[in-house]
């Protein structure tokens, strides 16, 4: 069983995961909304912010149960390019 760090750290990978795909929707709506300034374009730009929210919730809850968000986290951050010329 984790203990309570390891659940921490977990919670806040989860956290990282969905805020990319809520800000790339929030963007969205921000453009659309400035674009459309009115009632429609409030709609479009709520709508996308959601969605992005959903995805990110969906995508995040998916790496939790599976290797882990902390794990997938530090595969995507790593910069294998950099360890590749160390090894040279």
């Amino acid at each position: 069983m984790k203990n309570l760090f390891e659940k921490t750290i977990e919670w806040i990978g989860w956290l990282q995961i969905v805020a990319s795909p809520l800000l790339i929707g929030f963007a969205l709506g921000v453009i659309v909304y400035i674009n459309f300034y009115n009632a429609i374009g409030l709609s479009f730009g709520i709508l996308s912010t959601i969605i992005g929210l959903v995805i990110g919730i969906r995508f995040a809850t998916k790496k939790l149960k599976g290797e882990g968000t902390m794990s997938f986290l530090s595969k995507v951050i790593a910069s294998h390019e950099l360890n590749k010329k160390e090894e040279e």
